[in-house]
């Protein structure tokens, strides 16, 4: 208490506590600010994740799917390469296809490059075997790049053994 009876901080402890929260949101805004790795991340695991379902589809209904990728627009799509039609998700019941840009979470993604032996689509025979857009099974490493922020992530697929992976 001072001498007039009356209590507060001073002027010095004022100032302390404003420099003290200055350093701490200085360190911890910049690390909060930036979440494009994670988007990133995110954006991936749900292409692998997708391109999975794709093959495995493949497998258990006998016939063959393809995922087609959009990178003008940041999309793909599932489809029936017999008429090209967008298959239907079988939990949403909408039809199966990522569009990162309409997406709340994952807006900031972009789809940068899709090779598969020159062209933008993956095919999965019945034994889940990729193969690019003319038919033929892949030669090399099939590829899709996503960007987010200055990062980019690339998931791939192995020819004859079809495995996704995201390293």
């Amino acid at each position: 208490m001072s001498k007039n009876g009356k209590t507060g901080f001073t002027l010095v402890e004022m100032l302390a506590v404003i420099v003290i929260l200055g350093i701490a949101a200085m360190v911890v805004i910049p690390s909060i600010g930036d979440s494009s790795d994670l988007k990133l991340a995110s954006a991936g695991r749900q292409l692998v994740a997708d391109l999975l379902f794709a093959q495995t589809y493949s497998i258990a209904q006998r016939k063959p799917y393809q995922v087609v990728f959009d990178t003008v627009n940041n999309s793909y799509e599932i489809q029936d390469p017999s008429d090209g039609s967008v298959i239907i998700h079988p939990l949403t019941k909408l039809p199966y296809r990522m569009d990162f840009p309409s997406d709340n979470h994952l807006s900031q993604v972009s789809i940068t490059a899709a090779a598969f032996d020159g062209g933008v689509l993956v095919r999965f025979d019945t034994m889940g075997i990729p193969y690019n857009g003319a038919g033929n099974q892949l030669v090399g490493q099939g590829q899709v790049t996503l960007a987010a922020g200055n990062q980019s992530a690339t998931v791939t697929v192995e020819p004859i053994s079809g495995r996704i992976n995201m390293p």
